[in-house]
């Protein structure tokens, strides 16, 4: 089983981020390096990723959305409950612009803050 699979991705991301913090150093160009210059995470938020994806890239919005829902979902074995709008799965949404800019999250339907 994936050692990811029990947790939370933004938890597991600042549970390491937290333990580095005494090596890491922060690249202008979006990723956090350690002491050495080993590349240790992306300091670029999904929804910039997936705009990334579509207009810089040229993927299609459907194909750059895909990369950060459902293939992930199917990656770590969540794709029962996770990465699709179906019934029956977890109801975790974010509505966002038409230049993927966050404008709500739902948590199991239900509205965050």
């Amino acid at each position: 089983m994936h050692p990811l699979r029990h947790w939370n991705f933004r938890i597991v991301f600042h549970a390491r981020l937290s333990k580095a913090k005494k090596t890491e150093k922060y690249n202008t160009i979006g990723a956090f390096r350690l002491e050495d210059g080993t590349l240790f995470g992306s300091a670029l938020y999904v929804n910039k990723g997936v705009d990334n994806l579509h207009r810089k890239a040229r993927l299609p919005l459907k194909t750059a959305i895909n990369s950060a829902t459902i293939n992930p979902a199917r990656y770590l074995g969540f794709d029962n409950r996770k990465g699709s709008i179906e019934i029956g799965k977890d109801a975790d949404l974010v509505v966002c612009t038409e230049h993927i800019e966050l404008k709500q999250v739902y948590c199991k339907g239900t509205p965050q803050k």
